[in-house]
Parts: structure tokens; sequence; C-alpha cells
């Protein structure tokens, strides 16, 4: 009797969580397929006017180290999230 109903606590729990992993699925799966430059997309001459002044050499590194910031940022919250949700199933003894 209590292992069936163990199960199907176990099954309502899955369900109700079940699109909060779908979700953290996507973005992880997303992040992987991520295959931009992110120098070639962020302008800095539009935000920045005197960081345009430095020359040509100075911009491209400007632009390069805000762009791996970028990334960076979005991977480790990408990453965190994910984080968050094995310790959240890990602290749940039950499951």
């Amino acid at each position: 009797m209590i292992p069936g109903l163990l199960a199907s606590i176990e099954r309502i729990i899955d369900g109700l969580f079940a699109p909060a992993i779908n979700y953290l699925s996507n973005v992880n799966s997303q992040l992987y397929q991520i295959q931009l430059e992110p120098q070639r997309y962020l302008r800095l001459d539009y935000f920045l006017g005197p960081i345009s002044m430095l020359g040509p050499g100075w911009v491209t590194l400007i632009d390069s180290i805000i762009g791996a910031l970028i990334m960076i940022f979005l991977v480790f919250s990408a990453k965190a999230l994910w984080n968050l949700y094995l310790h959240f199933k890990e602290s749940v003894q039950w499951w």
C-alpha cells in the first residue's frame, strides 16, 4: 500500500515540476547551440562616443571584452539556474 502511495505522490510532484524541467532543458540546449561572434553584433560607436575616437584596434579590443563578459554572464546565469534546480531536487529526500 505504501509503495503505491509513494509512487502516486512522486508522479504528482513530477507533474508539478515538469514545466520547470522542460524550461531548464530548453535553456541548456539553446546554450549549447550558440555559435555567434559577440563582437560582430555589438557596436560601441552608437553608445560610447569617446571610445570610437581611440582607433579601430582599441574599439575592437573593448568590443571583444564586453562581448565576452556578456557571454560569460549568460552562461553562468544559466548554469546557476540549472544548479539551483539540481539542489532543490536533491533536497527533497523522498523524490
